[in-house]
């Protein structure tokens, strides 16, 4: 089981969660309640799926992909916070337009207003008051 997890794992792209049908089998009947309960469903901690219905996910069916070792191929989904869905349209989209990388040079100046900026997108992820250094005289 846990090999059969890395392997699904394995195939999740940065900052996605990737699971098999058990684990959606599971999702069902704990968090959304649509389905059936499963052998599993009473050992689930209630303050893990209390926060997982408050966080809000959504699920995405990706398709089957062969799994070594199993003849059959595994179908798996992406499971994403409500809050951060649209990530996986913004994959989506830069997968149909993906093209080799460019290598780009970036002047010491260009580098640092772009640190500001993620400073700037941090502070305002996070609800901090955020003021730019000084430019030096």
């Amino acid at each position: 089981m846990v090999i059969h997890a890395a392997q699904i794992c394995g195939h999740a792209g940065g900052g996605q969660i990737m699971c098999s049908a058990d684990v959606i089998r599971e999702i069902d009947a704990r968090i959304t309640r649509m389905g059936p309960a499963t052998e599993y469903s009473k050992s689930q901690s209630p303050q893990a799926i209390n926060g997982i219905q408050r966080m809000g996910i959504e699920v995405i069916p990706v398709g089957e992909i062969k799994l070594k070792g199993l003849e059959a191929p595994e179908m798996v989904w992406l499971i994403y916070p409500t809050q951060v869905v649209g990530r996986q349209e913004l994959n989506t989209a830069s997968m149909a337009t993906l093209v080799a990388p460019a290598r780009v040079q970036w002047t010491v100046n260009q580098i640092k207003e772009l640190a500001v900026l993620c400073l700037c997108f941090e502070a305002l992820a996070s609800s901090c008051v955020f003021r730019p250094p000084a430019e030096p005289s």
